[in-house]
């Protein structure tokens, strides 16, 4: 189920990003960014009527090639690092260095072929059961597939081998890694999907900023769970989220198997986004899901700490 584009369960939030309560004054300042993100929106809702093969693959190569060329223009090679415990705002270059460690070698974010998956994936959410929902609505759900799709690993459990995977490269010739050399690897953890998930969005048009902190805690047991850790945080007319691909909405089955994943997405508060950018610590509740092969119910709920990008 996780990787045909059928429909997953509800997110936190409404699907497309859309606050439960009000968001309170909103920030003139987005227009332009919103009018972008709408732009492009509509450009791939017109690309998605299209059912010739050919004309689809050679509509998506041009749209994709036009908006990362925008894309480049507008920014420069960065230098990102989980430790840095900072905040990126925008699209992230191919050429920019993202540091897992400072320890290991760099990644870079370099595959155009995220950015043809995601487009994919929204193709075959248009043929399913999604077929009458909205272009945009569509966008956390095939962000999150193509997240877990592109690494082969929808949720965690895989820190070990993503470590070694680095340790491994160390005597490469080549002082950085591309990302193509983690596709399919089902290694996947926070600094690549949070980095991938920052340009999926930005390629969209969204306005994001990628968090790079330590001090969240996502268990009942602070002193073993408090990590570093990246996510993102998507602003709008609609408020701010914070969107972890990292960490989906797991659907369960009665065998308590994993059988799909569902984007999370927690509205915060503009007083909370406030806070949150300026180190502080927002506390949500997270729900994971349970299939019983006809609908999804609520599992019991959790509670997720998303800290700031430095210590307090």
């Amino acid at each position: 189920m996780m990787s045909n584009g059928e429909e997953p369960g509800p997110s936190q939030a409404d699907i497309n990003f859309q606050r439960t309560d009000s968001p309170g004054e909103v920030n003139t300042s987005k227009v332009e960014s919103e009018s972008k993100r709408d732009e492009v929106l509509g450009k791939i809702n017109n690309l998605l009527k299209e059912h010739d093969e050919e004309s689809w693959q050679r509509g998506k190569a041009e749209l994709i090639s036009e908006r990362l060329n925008e894309l480049l223009e507008e920014s420069q090679p960065a230098r990102i690092s989980l430790m840095d415990k900072a905040v990126h705002q925008g699209f992230i270059h191919p050429d920019s260095n993202v540091y897992r460690s400072l320890m290991v070698d760099p990644f870079r974010v370099d595959d155009p072929e995220i950015y043809s998956q995601l487009l994919d994936n929204m193709r075959k959410m248009q043929h399913s059961s999604w077929k009458e929902r909205s272009t945009r609505e569509l966008v956390p759900t095939a962000v999150e597939l193509t997240v877990g799709g592109y690494f082969g690993n929808y949720v965690g459990g895989v820190e070990q081998r993503n470590r070694q995977f680095y340790t491994n490269k160390l005597d490469d010739e080549v002082d950085y890694i591309s990302l193509s050399e983690f596709k399919g690897q089902r290694i996947g953890v926070c600094v690549e999907k949070a980095t991938v998930t920052q340009n999926l969005l930005s390629f969209l048009g969204y306005q994001s900023e990628l968090v790079a902190s330590t001090g969240n805690q996502f268990g009942e047991t602070p002193q073993v769970n408090q990590d570093a850790h990246m996510y993102n945080v998507v602003s709008s007319e609609r408020g701010h989220f914070i969107f972890d691909s990292t960490n989906p909405v797991e659907v369960i089955n009665q065998d308590n198997k994993l059988v799909n994943v569902s984007p999370a997405t927690y509205p915060i508060s503009e007083q909370e986004y406030s806070d949150l950018m300026r180190g502080g610590k927002v506390e949500v509740t997270h729900t994971n899901l349970h299939w019983n092969g006809t609908e999804t119910a609520p599992l019991e709920s959790s509670t997720r700490v998303y800290a700031g990008p430095k210590d307090i």
